[in-house]
């Protein structure tokens, strides 16, 4: 079975995991942020050349063909549906003027700039796409991997006594005020209600090169006192 600081090693461990996957995640969000913002932009260029109205009949032309093309099929048979097939001719015709129009506005000899811009525009999607299906992957690895921590941590958490907790609490507050580094070296000795913590790399209660906290519990919280000593080349 593994110590409690053989699983709180694991548990640093998997959250760097995490902070990575994290950081991988956000990356990828901005990036499709960022060729959302480039889409836009590239959009409001064409449209300033015409080309994008010129591109959005043609779409609006096309599905009304779809539907006519759809109703004349369903109804060929009907002796009646001559209306419909002139209407069905007339709109091809439509088509292929907007056809004519489109390929006049994209035709790089006479809209050499707007060409560029369209091909800029169809090479962001593309790239949209490609972060946004990284994306979508790298959510589920921090989502996986987060899962994973969390379980890990709930139980180192359920290992631990709140008393443990609360002692640690006033330790990592006194670490803090008094400067001593996070990845410093540290002893922690308990006894019947006395904490005492050594640090600077020597655990002798002597003085020599250490810095010493005690915490002594009364009836219901704790007493600390500080001491440094000066040769003390820690915090």
């Amino acid at each position: 079975m593994k110590s409690l600081a053989e699983e709180k090693i694991e548990l640093d461990a998997l959250l760097q995991e995490v902070k990575s996957a994290k950081r991988l995640m956000d990356e990828a969000e901005k990036k499709c942020k960022e060729a959302n913002t480039e889409i836009e932009k590239l959009r409001k260029m064409m449209s300033d050349f015409g080309g994008d109205e010129v591109a959005k009949l043609y779409d609006e032309t096309g599905q009304i063909i779809t539907q006519i093309q759809q109703n004349f099929e369903s109804q060929k048979q009907d002796p009646a549906n001559q209306d419909l097939k002139k209407e069905h001719l007339d709109l091809i015709k439509k088509k292929n003027q907007m056809i004519s129009e489109k390929n006049a506005y994209y035709n790089p000899k006479i809209h050499p700039q707007l060409c560029r811009i369209r091909e800029k525009l169809e090479e962001t999607k593309q790239e949209k796409i490609t972060w946004e299906k990284i994306f979508s992957q790298r959510k589920e690895e921090y989502s996986e991997k987060d899962a994973i921590y969390q379980k890990k941590k709930s139980f180192i958490e359920s290992l631990t006594s709140s008393e443990d907790i609360r002692i640690q609490s006033y330790l990592d507050k006194l670490l803090h005020l008094i400067g001593v580094p996070t990845n410093s070296d540290f002893k922690l000795v308990s006894r019947q209600g006395r904490i005492d913590l050594y640090y600077g790399g020597q655990w002798y209660p002597d003085g020599v090169n250490h810095g010493h906290i005690t915490a002594i519990k009364n009836e219901d919280d704790y007493d600390v006192s500080y001491r440094r000593e000066p040769s003390c080349n820690v915090g």
